[in-house]
């Protein structure tokens, strides 16, 4: 459509064609609203095209352990610019072990958001202070696509985001991937629940699914489970198979 455009992603560490590129095309292909979906090995990048946000894009890349930046096709220079929708947010992030490899690989997924102006990440108060315009569910995403666990401490919704409200709604997504209920399930509970606007998480290792309260785009709650290490893709709640269906609001990112 007049509104569609082609985004590409600049994608560090993929290593081959057998695991690497189908883990990515697979992160990329379960993000709401995505159409198609091009990687290349080659050239170390992603084109999609369809009504995705690049926020989502690049937090469904950093789930699969790699990093994306973008190349085209969205907001570049602009997007770090100090405007009147800056702020300061403030993240809790558990699991950071230590200052060679943990927090470097936080800095850069948090750096990879659109929007996002400045980073500062902390091992010893195990904190990560961002500014910028990225929304905090994008910036949690991110952290969680590390392999590390983000919540939200200042700077956006707090006590009030958990509260019903006429937008709140239930999602069932479906999780492949998890095998046991002792680190698996709790690790996508966990990862669910720092998302903002969730109010309720069940996670059940049986049906393979994950039903999830509250107000929180179907986007980042696949985000968030895609950062754990598993795949996510919708059941209920939200856009299915019109969301593949190219449309008037459509684009490619």
């Amino acid at each position: 459509s007049s509104s569609s455009r082609e985004v590409t992603l600049r994608v560090e560490g993929m290593m081959c064609t057998k695991s690497c590129t189908p883990r990515v095309d697979a992160a990329l292909r379960s993000v709401v609203g995505v159409e198609d979906v091009s990687v290349s090995l080659a050239s170390k990048s992603a084109v999609i095209r369809g009504s995705a946000s690049v926020e989502s894009l690049i937090a469904a890349v950093n789930g699969t352990g790699k990093v994306a930046t973008l190349l085209s096709g969205g907001p570049s220079v602009a997007m770090a610019a100090p405007s009147s929708s800056s702020r300061e947010v403030t993240l809790r992030v558990e699991g950071m072990m230590c200052t060679k490899s943990c927090t470097p690989r936080v800095d850069a997924a948090l750096r990879s958001v659109a929007g996002v102006e400045d980073v500062s990440v902390s091992l010893a108060s195990k904190s990560a202070v961002i500014r910028g315009s990225a929304s905090v569910e994008s910036l949690i995403a991110a952290v969680n696509g590390t392999g590390k666990v983000a919540t939200l401490l200042s700077g956006g919704p707090s006590v009030a985001m958990a509260a019903p409200s006429s937008s709140s709604r239930e999602v069932t997504l479906r999780v492949e991937g998890m095998m046991c209920t002792k680190s698996c399930t709790p690790r996508v509970d966990a990862a669910l629940r720092s998302v903002a606007g969730v109010e309720d998480v069940s996670v059940s290792l049986a049906s393979k699914s994950a039903v999830v309260r509250g107000s929180a785009s179907v986007e980042s709650l696949i985000a968030a489970v895609n950062g754990t290490g598993k795949v996510a893709t919708l059941l209920s709640g939200g856009p299915s198979v019109a969301m593949a269906a190219p449309s008037s609001s459509s684009r490619e990112v």
